[in-house]
C-alpha cells in the first residue's frame, strides 16, 4: 500500500513539472501587438505599400464588416508557420464577436514564408482551395521575383474581391429604403405659387371658352364673372355625369350588381 500511493505521489509530481514547462513555453511566446490592419513587426513593408493596403482593407471592413490583417514576424519562434497563424489570430480575436469573420495575411521573414489563416465565419466564401490559388498565383510568384509590395497588395485585392462579391451576392434584392428629402419653405411657396397660377389661367380660359360661346348667364365683370363661369362649369359637368350614368344603366355590360365583374354597376362607363 505504501508503494502503490509513493508511485502515485511520483506520477503527480512528475505532471505537475510537464504542467508548468507547458505553461512557461506557452507564456514565452510573444505576439506584436495589433496597432492597425497592417502590422508590420518584421519592417518589411514601405510606407506606400502600407497606405495601399490599409486603404483597401478599411474599404472591405466598412462595406463587409469581414476584418483582414496583414502582418509580418521577425521569427515564428521554430514553429509551424499555419500553427502560429491561428494562435496570432485568435489572440487578435479577429473579426466580429459570434461571427469569426476575420483573416490573417502572416508573412513570416525568418523562414521567408507566407500563410493565411480566415475564421470559421469566411470558410465558406474563402475555402482551401482558393486560398491555395491566390497564394500560389497572386503573393507567392512576386515575393519569389523580390517584389513584397506586389505580392502582398495583389493579395489582399484578390481576399477583398471575393469577400466583397459575397457579401453583395447575400444583400442583393433586398429592398432599398426609400430617401425623403424634406420639402423647404421656398420649395413650398413655389409649389403654392404654381397651383395660384393654374388657378388664375384656367379660371381665364374657362370665361373666355364661355363668352365666346355666349354659355354665361349674364354679362357681368370681375369676381362675378368668374362665379358665373365656375356655376356654369359645375352645372355642366353635373349634367353631362347624370346623362353618362343614365346611358350606361342600359348598356348590357353587366347582369346586374355582385356578377363576375364584381363591381356593382360602377364599371358601366368603360
Amino acid at each position: 500500500m505504501r508503494r502503490a500511493l509513493t508511485h502515485m505521489m511520483a506520477a503527480l509530481a512528475v505532471s505537475l513539472v510537464l504542467i508548468g514547462v507547458t505553461l512557461s513555453v506557452a507564456g514565452a511566446q510573444s505576439f506584436p501587438a495589433k496597432t492597425g490592419r497592417v502590422v508590420d513587426d518584421a519592417g518589411i513593408i514601405n510606407a506606400d505599400t502600407r497606405t495601399v493596403l490599409t486603404h483597401t482593407l478599411d474599404r472591405l471592413a466598412a462595406r463587409t464588416a469581414d476584418e483582414i490583417v496583414v502582418v509580418t514576424v521577425k521569427s515564428i519562434g521554430g514553429q509551424d508557420i499555419d500553427s502560429y497563424a491561428t494562435a496570432l489570430g485568435r489572440f487578435w480575436q479577429l473579426g466580429e464577436p459570434g461571427k469569426n469573420n476575420g483573416a490573417l495575411v502572416l508573412v513570416a521573414d525568418d523562414v521567408g514564408k507566407v500563410a493565411i489563416q480566415v475564421g470559421d465565419g469566411l470558410r465558406a466564401t474563402l475555402p482551401d482551395s482558393t486560398i491555395v490559388a491566390i497564394l500560389n498565383n497572386r503573393i507567392l510568384p512576386e515575393l519569389r521575383a523580390k517584389n513584397m509590395p506586389g505580392g502582398l497588395i495583389s493579395g489582399v485585392d484578390s481576399l477583398s474581391i471575393i469577400l466583397t462579391a459575397a457579401f453583395e451576392d447575400r444583400t442583393r434584392g433586398q429592398p432599398v429604403p426609400p430617401v425623403i428629402v424634406p420639402k423647404t419653405f421656398n420649395d413650398r411657396m413655389f409649389g403654392y405659387f404654381l397651383l395660384g397660377m393654374m388657378g388664375l389661367f384656367g379660371s381665364t380660359f374657362v370665361i373666355i371658352v364661355a363668352t365666346m360661346f355666349g354659355w354665361l348667364p349674364e354679362k357681368r365683370t370681375g369676381v362675378w364673372r368668374i362665379l358665373d363661369a365656375i356655376v356654369w362649369l359645375g352645372s355642366s359637368i353635373r349634367v353631362r355625369t347624370s346623362s353618362d350614368s343614365s346611358s350606361s344603366g342600359s348598356s348590357g355590360r353587366f347582369s346586374g350588381g355582385g356578377g363576375t365583374a364584381g363591381g356593382g354597376g360602377s364599371s358601366g362607363n368603360w
